[in-house]
């Protein structure tokens, strides 16, 4: 059974609602959970009516991998010799360097970190992800995002492993530019699944670039909450709403915590 064939031959609203009806199989197809809330867990009804399972849930263990990694632990020199070389190479400093302002002291601790340190974590998500998916039998990485290093090395242990990587969006992209969505969603993915077409043409060229495909399905995390009757009495103390009236609030900002 190919899984992204069938994510790209039944893209749409409510993409799961289609394939439960539409997917007649006996047994069921696992897949790989990785730090998978937002959507993936909202539609899980969806996923196990399709038969679609989570054989193996794993989280983006960026501290533990760290801590397994301590130079005490493990032989780090090659990665300060690369470090050194990195340091004093004209061409890698010039990166810092912006309109004769040199920004390269404010950072180096954090860029030497990232080689000495980050490296050998991310080698070490990459084991831990491998071994996962080579003791088991899993169709698809499914993941809501690859904000971390770590993050990447899984996907990454996925793609050597011919497995599929489907992120979905988890929060409101599309309306503004917003860089890093190429990099935490896009790059690393072989689809991405967003909300609706505004995102698609939003993220197209860079998904091209990256060989990643887009496809609109909706947001489970927005069904589940249409479909809940919320009440809250502390706003209703506050605000008096006249029943049966139409209410009309004014949002503004969707950013979390704002």
């Amino acid at each position: 059974y190919d899984l992204a064939k069938a994510i790209r031959n039944r893209a749409g609203r409510s993409y799961f609602k289609r394939l439960k009806g539409s997917l007649n199989r006996s047994e069921n197809i696992p897949v790989l959970l990785f730090e998978a809330g937002y959507g993936w867990y909202d539609s899980r009804e969806e996923l196990q009516a399709a038969g679609i399972v989570a054989s193996f849930t794993m989280s983006d263990n960026l501290g533990r991998w760290l801590s397994e990694t301590l130079p005490e632990k493990m032989d780090y020199n090659n990665l300060r010799d690369v470090w050194q070389e990195l340091r004093t190479n004209s061409e890698f400093h010039s990166f810092f360097v912006w309109q004769d302002i040199d920004f390269f002291p404010i950072l180096e601790e954090r860029l030497q970190f990232l080689v000495e340190r980050l490296t050998l974590a991310c080698l070490k998500a990459y084991e831990e992800v491998s071994d996962v998916l080579g003791s088991r039998v899993v169709r698809a990485f499914l993941a809501s995002g690859l904000s971390t290093c770590t993050s990447h090395s899984a996907a990454q242990a996925a793609h050597r492993a011919s497995i599929p990587v489907i992120i979905w969006q988890h929060g409101g992209i599309g309306y503004m530019n917003q860089p890093l969505v190429t990099y935490t969603d896009i790059m690393g993915a072989d689809a991405f699944f967003v909300f609706g077409d505004g995102v698609v043409e939003k993220y197209l060229e860079p998904a091209k670039r990256l060989g990643t495909r887009l496809i609109p399905v909706g947001s489970a995390s927005l069904e589940a909450l249409s479909q809940k009757k919320l009440q809250n009495k502390k706003v209703e103390k506050l605000i008096p709403l006249s029943p049966g009236k139409k209410v009309v609030l004014y949002v503004t900002s969707n950013f979390y915590r704002n």
